[in-house]
């Protein structure tokens, strides 16, 4: 049903019982657009806070600190969960799949941060000590970092300081709108994508010989017409423990 349930507080509670002195939920999402799966939490609904209320008890009542996780996935949505259709800053395709998603407009753009400081605003109601913003995995926020997704030429991209600058609205609208003090953080990948380029894939192609011919023809017959087990150890391709616990190789 999307809410936080009795189980979900047992998982929290035991990592609390057993010695954790910070947690972080799982991703939430900020908006019904980021829904990727049927068990996600309800998204931009104050329903899901009594069963996160509970969760934040017990965990302070073991004597750990816990964290809400929020995200927006951008152009890498499921609109067969979600139902609703994916913006993204330069309306690009997910890598996942061809689904295509919107272009955000302005509105859009405003719509989103919105939705992140209500989000926290509803986790502080809650009890949460604390947010982490979800940018890693190209979700929305590394879209607006990242070139390669970012290909606007308004405020909101272009020069890195534009790029940047919708994660930057973000927590400036948190930490205006927050009353007390939250912990607030992010979580973001090591580096931009490495995507290949034509000249990387030319440096890096070999010839494609007679021997590698028939190497490629055969993997791709076993791959059509996969071996059971017991075959694959009668050609010498896996180990068979005898009966003596001893590893039979051909």
């Amino acid at each position: 049903g999307g809410l936080p349930g009795a189980r979900h507080l047992g998982y929290y509670r035991e990592r609390a019982r057993g010695g954790a002195a910070m947690i972080v939920v799982e991703p939430v999402p900020v908006r019904a657009s980021a829904v990727l799966t049927r068990g996600n939490n309800l998204a931009g609904s104050d329903a899901v806070m009594p069963g996160f209320r509970a969760v934040t008890e017990a965990v302070h009542a073991e004597g750990a600190l816990v964290l809400d996780q929020l995200y927006l996935v951008g152009q890498h949505g499921d609109a067969d969960n979600s139902f609703m259709p994916n913006l993204s800053p330069s309306g690009l395709p997910s890598f996942h799949d061809s689904d295509g998603s919107h272009r955000m407009s302005k509105g859009d753009i405003a719509a989103m941060i919105d939705a992140y400081v209500a989000a926290v605003l509803r986790a502080k109601a809650a009890g949460f000590d604390g947010v982490r913003l979800f940018a890693a995995c190209n979700a929305l926020i590394d879209q607006f970092w990242t070139p390669f997704n970012n290909r606007r030429s308004d405020r909101w991209g272009g020069s890195l300081e534009n790029r940047v600058w919708f994660g930057a609205a973000i927590m400036d609208g948190i930490r205006k709108a927050a009353a007390v003090a939250l912990a607030l953080g992010s979580a973001f990948d090591g580096g931009p994508p490495r995507l290949p380029t034509a000249s990387s894939v030319a440096a890096t192609a070999t010839p494609m010989t007679q021997h590698t011919r028939r190497r490629a023809h055969r993997v791709c017959r076993s791959k059509a017409r996969p071996r059971s087990r017991r075959s694959r150890w009668a050609s010498g391709m896996g180990h068979r423990p005898d009966l003596n616990g001893r590893q039979a190789v051909r």
